[in-house]
Parts: structure tokens; C-alpha cells; sequence
């Protein structure tokens, strides 16, 4: 708690520059006249300077004690605009974080383009090799029938045959690799199909994120509007409530010094009806005091 500082109210001499000094100095001149002009005994002034005495003090206090609110609530201010400024600078990042994840994402999606493009024309390869094929067994159905018919051929031309028999097993076994690359490489495309769904939908996440910083509802992904939630949501309602809270001690402090004038003010001269341009009558005071109550009684709703 910071202390008060005691020469700001009083320096301890009837010249000193301090509040509870001049407002004293004040009261003395005020009530030397009265006394002067015979309006007022000398124990009435006695009462009457006692009164004022407990009261000075009490407001000169009250008003170093508002002046150090004052300031911790400029404090308070300056903190807060601090806050709202790194919170701007955090959402700068992440917007330039998310155009990246974009572009990563449109890189992405054209790589997968083209290895789709990639995968089709080696589909259409393996077609292409597997007509090639189905005309090479043909052939060799043909030669085996002439085999069997001509079996007196010789020896050269069974070798011939068992060599292009050969053949036909390798490139039997090459199609069959062939065929298993494909494969593989279809089951990629689908795992990188997975992975850009699930980026979209971090992406979708996030944009919800960045409404509820500046929005009371934000838009789903999937339709409709949502009240914002969590933390965002109670740092929102604290907000109003401190800002009701700081109007509602404006009020109240309000209420107290118009009190507190009144209360004086009857104390000193219980018979004169106080003058309405001073704004310190009783209409003016239950007024002041109507509205601290509504305010109380009604507070604003979250």
C-alpha cells in the first residue's frame, strides 16, 4: 500500500501550502467574518470551528487518498495498453504463420497433382506392357504348337525356344514389380490426401480462434453461429466487469462527497435552505443517490 504523503495535506503552519492549510485558511477567514459581524457567539464559533477543523482533515485526506487511486488507476490503463498492444503483435505472427501454411498447402496439393499425373501414365505404361505380353504368350503359343508338330526340327531350334521361354519369365517377373510400384505409390497419394484434410482442418480451427478475438460469435466450419467460450470468453466478461465496477466507484465516491457537503453544511446553518444553483439540495442529493442505488441493484448483464 503506498503511503500518504503528509506535507501534500499539511506542512504544520498556518501559511503552508498544503490542502488541509489553505482549505483552513479558508474556513478561518470565512468564519472570522461571521464572528466579526456578530452572527455568531464566541462558543458557536468554538463549535463551529471544531466542526470544520474534523472536517478539513477528513477531506484533505479523502483527497490524497482519490489523487493515489488516480494514479494507480492510470497505472492500470498503461498496463492494459501494453497488453492489447503484444496482443496485436501475437496476431500479426500468426496471420503471417498462417499465409505460410497456405502456401506450404498449395505447394503441397500441386505435388500431389503431380504424382497423380505420374501414377496414371505408369498405369498406362503397364497397360501398354501388358498388351505387349499377352501378344509375346500368344506367339509363343503358336511356337509351342509348332513344336509339337515339327518335332524333328532339331536341336537348335528347342534351344531357341527354351531361351525365349526365359525371356518370357523375366519380363513376367519385371511386370509383376511394375504392377506392385503402382500400388505402393497410389497407397502415398492417399496418405497425402489424409494429410491435407487434417492441415484444413487445423486451418479451420484456427480462423475460428482469430474470430473470437474480435467477434462475440464465430462462424463454424460446418454452418451456424457459436457464442465464444473458454478463457477468450471470461477475459471478455471480466472486462465489462471492471469497466461497471470502475463506474460504480466513481458513483459511490460521488454519493460521499455530496454527503459529506451536505452533512456540513446542516451542521454549520441547520435553518437555510440550501440554494439550488449549487446543486447540493436534498432533490439533488436523493437524485445522486437513486441513481447509486439503480446502479447497485441492477448490475449489467454477462
Amino acid at each position: 500500500m503506498a503511503e500518504i504523503n503528509i506535507e501534500a495535506i499539511t506542512q504544520g503552519t498556518l501559511n503552508g501550502e498544503g490542502s488541509f492549510d489553505k482549505l483552513m485558511r479558508t474556513y478561518n477567514a470565512q468564519l472570522g467574518e461571521q464572528f466579526s459581524q456578530s452572527r455568531i457567539s464566541a462558543t458557536d464559533f468554538a463549535k463551529v470551528y471544531s466542526v470544520a477543523l474534523d472536517s478539513a482533515a477528513a477531506q484533505t485526506f479523502n483527497f490524497e487518498l482519490q489523487r493515489q487511486v488516480a494514479d494507480k488507476q492510470a497505472e492500470l490503463l498503461a498496463a492494459q495498453k501494453t497488453i492489447l498492444d503484444l496482443q496485436v503483435t501475437g496476431t500479426e505472427l500468426d496471420n503471417d504463420l498462417k499465409r505460410k501454411a497456405l502456401e506450404k498447402a498449395d505447394a503441397d496439393i500441386a505435388m500431389v497433382i503431380q504424382q497423380t499425373e505420374n501414377a496414371v501414365q505408369i498405369g498406362r505404361n503397364l497397360v501398354t506392357q501388358n498388351v505387349k505380353l499377352v501378344n509375346e504368350i500368344s506367339y509363343l503359343i503358336t511356337q509351342e504348337s509348332k513344336v509339337l508338330q515339327d518335332i524333328k526340327v532339331g536341336q537348335q531350334q528347342v534351344s531357341s525356344m527354351q531361351r525365349t521361354d526365359a525371356k518370357t519369365i523375366a519380363d513376367t517377373n519385371l511386370t509383376n514389380q511394375q504392377t506392385t510400384n503402382a500400388v505402393q505409390t497410389g497407397n502415398l497419394i492417399v496418405k497425402q490426401q489424409t494429410k491435407i484434410e487434417s492441415e484444413t482442418s487445423l486451418l479451420n480451427r484456427k480462423e475460428m480462434t482469430e474470430q473470437a478475438q474480435t467477434k462475440d460469435n464465430v462462424n463454424h466450419p460446418t454452418g451456424g453461429d457459436y457464442g465464444v467460450a473458454g478463457m477468450i470468453g471470461k477475459q471478455k466478461d471480466l472486462i465489462v466487469v471492471q469497466k461497471d465496477g470502475f463506474l460504480r466507484n466513481a458513483e459511490q465516491k460521488a454519493l460521499k462527497m455530496f454527503s459529506d457537503i451536505w452533512s456540513v453544511r446542516r451542521s454549520t446553518d441547520p435553518t437555510t435552505t440550501p440554494v439550488a444553483e449549487t446543486g447540493m439540495t436534498d432533490t439533488d442529493l436523493k437524485q445522486l443517490a437513486d441513481k447509486a442505488k439503480a446502479s447497485v441493484l441492477n448490475p449489467p448483464n454477462l
